[in-house]
């Protein structure tokens, strides 16, 4: 089974109208009914504004990450830059679903939400038991 999620990039907090699409299908990309959860994720970014590395980031560091950061402030000494690799501040939303009797989870109360970066994260099972996991950032 493959299942996945679309939600659009950008939302704008003052529309309460976003959704997220669910799509489950077998591997014939044939849709079939399946129940999971969704779930959203405030990520923690970096504690300072950084810009994006204008090089590629080395094997090993040759100065420490004081030094580093007194050098050169606005870089990433690690991949903290890397939207993929912030922490999970804060679960700000959950829900269940079942694609039998929709393919669509309203995000309600978006506007209360504060901005940055969210991972939207769908936990399922398929037929035999297997776990399943689709995440967006």
């Amino acid at each position: 089974m493959q299942a996945s999620i679309t939600i659009d990039e950008i939302l704008d907090k003052n529309t309460d109208t976003h959704q997220i699409a669910i799509a489950t299908k077998n591997i014939n990309g044939t849709p079939i009914f399946n129940k999971g959860t969704i779930s959203v994720f405030k990520l923690k970014a970096p504690g300072r504004p950084l810009r994006n590395r204008p090089w590629a980031f080395p094997d090993y560091p040759i100065i420490n990450q004081k030094e580093y950061l007194t050098k050169f402030p606005y870089e990433a000494y690690k991949k903290e830059s890397n939207v993929q690799e912030w922490e999970k501040e804060k679960l700000v939303f959950t829900s269940s679903y079942d694609t039998e009797k929709g393919t669509k989870v309203p995000l309600n109360s978006i506007s209360k939400w504060s901005s940055g970066k969210y991972m939207v994260v769908l936990h399922t099972k398929d037929s035999t038991g297997k776990s399943i996991k689709d995440v967006k950032l």
